[in-house]
């Protein structure tokens, strides 16, 4: 893609409506001789992003930005267990998760009964927690359909929590 180098780029942008007046990257008060075009260009692509995500259509049919959903979890034993269930036609896209491991075991995060997110957390000690911080970008989205999962290797618990949204397949 090719950036002029002018502040014609900035306002054929705000006439378009796609750069309403400054974005998190670029101020839209930053004059002219102090643009890094670069920067320009990535808040673009980043504001066009958002856009995107807001305008999303949502599982109840309505336009905007799909609801967090917070759901704690407290699972025990051997095998796949579900955490958040799938939708027909959804998507699950984590943004936060927390566990807690109360017995030393093999811990695996599933999209579906089979297929690793993460990789397995191999050997995870007894009273040790895993923790993915909120950020904007899912950590990880499920296939269409399948539920979020998680497998333990020993009878012990597993407890924590995710944010996550339901995303259109």
């Amino acid at each position: 893609m090719i950036i002029q180098s002018d502040w014609s780029f900035r306002d054929r942008q705000a006439r378009a409506g796609l750069y309403p007046g400054g974005s998190s990257f670029v101020p839209a008060s930053t004059p002219p001789e102090a643009l890094n075009l670069g920067a320009a260009q990535l808040a673009l692509e980043a504001d066009l992003y958002r856009r995107a995500i807001r305008s999303a259509r949502r599982s109840d049919g309505k336009t905007g930005a799909p609801v967090i959903t917070h759901r704690a979890f407290d699972v025990a034993g051997v095998g796949a267990q579900t955490l958040v269930p799938g939708t027909e036609g959804g998507r699950i896209a984590v943004y936060q998760a927390t566990l807690w491991n109360t017995a030393a075991q093999d811990v695996r995060l599933l999209d579906g009964p089979l297929v690793d997110l993460i990789g397995t957390l191999v050997g995870f000690p007894a009273g040790t927690g895993f923790y993915l911080p909120w950020q904007e970008e899912p950590h990880f989205i499920t296939s269409p359909g399948q539920a979020l999962m998680i497998s333990g290797s020993a009878a012990g618990q597993i407890t924590g929590f995710v944010k996550y949204r339901i995303l259109p397949a």
